[in-house]
């Protein structure tokens, strides 16, 4: 899916979910929950990533916009920037994952 600018961005390490992993571990936790919070934590970079792409999209449309000298090629290049929908798409998709999980987070802290 990663094409283009897409490509370019970064990769992060992962401790961020380190406290629910801790509190999993506490509470006899396995290894499915270890892997459900690896995926957690991959999916939320990821729509941060991915959140990130579309708002420098915006943020040159919104520059082009407020160019006095703008030309409808400078526009039509905009068009032709396809990763956008994908990232759309790939977006919507990815929130979906982190809503699953949790949901699945918080039926494993429930019990």
């Amino acid at each position: 899916m990663k094409t283009g600018a897409m490509a370019a961005m970064s990769v992060r390490g992962g401790d961020r979910l380190d406290p629910l992993r801790q509190r999993f571990a506490a509470a006899g936790g396995s290894s499915p929950e270890a892997v459900l919070v690896d995926f957690l934590e991959d999916d939320l970079y990821e729509a941060e990533d991915l959140v990130g792409y579309l708002t420098a999209y915006l943020a040159m449309a919104a520059r082009r916009l407020e160019d006095p000298l703008a030309r409808g090629e400078d526009f039509r290049a905009l068009l032709g920037e396809d990763e956008v929908l994908d990232a759309v798409a790939h977006l919507g998709q990815t929130v979906e994952n982190v809503r699953r999980r949790l949901a699945q987070v918080a039926r494993r802290l429930s019990r």
